[in-house]
């Protein structure tokens, strides 16, 4: 029987490792294409630009995720960034670097939001909760 002897995490911590953008939420809403936020104000029955900002941001993040397959992290707290696109174990044994990247920048396409391959770069986060 083995047993371990150093640290080991809990559910108390989170991080992620994403390939994509990195953006304030209040600038990442901004680019998303006006129709699909108003989808989303459609379906969570929100009635006005105002009450939308004034929603919660994780819940527009969850919609885009269904939506597009894209993924996202934050620090502690959303009002520190969100970094928004894919995991590197989302690569397939075919793509190389470059035609994961374009996957990426297509996804964005879908919802209106213009990347080049030099907006992409890696986000890495952890922290610790409590």
């Amino acid at each position: 029987m083995k047993i371990r002897q150093c640290f080991v995490s809990n559910s108390s911590s989170s991080s992620y490792y994403i390939l994509g953008i990195y953006k304030d939420p209040d600038d990442l809403f901004k680019l998303v294409d006006a129709n699909i936020t108003k989808e989303y104000m459609d379906k969570e029955n929100i009635k006005s630009i105002e009450e939308f900002k004034d929603d919660d941001p994780w819940e527009f993040l969850d919609y885009l995720s269904k939506k597009t397959k894209l993924e996202y992290g934050s620090g502690y707290e959303i009002t520190d960034g969100v970094a928004i696109g894919l995991s590197p174990d989302k690569m397939e044994d075919f793509d190389t670097l470059l035609s994961f990247k374009k996957k990426i920048i297509d996804t964005f396409a879908t919802i209106g939001i213009e990347v080049d391959l030099k907006d992409l770069s890696f986000h890495e986060d952890c922290f610790m909760n409590g």
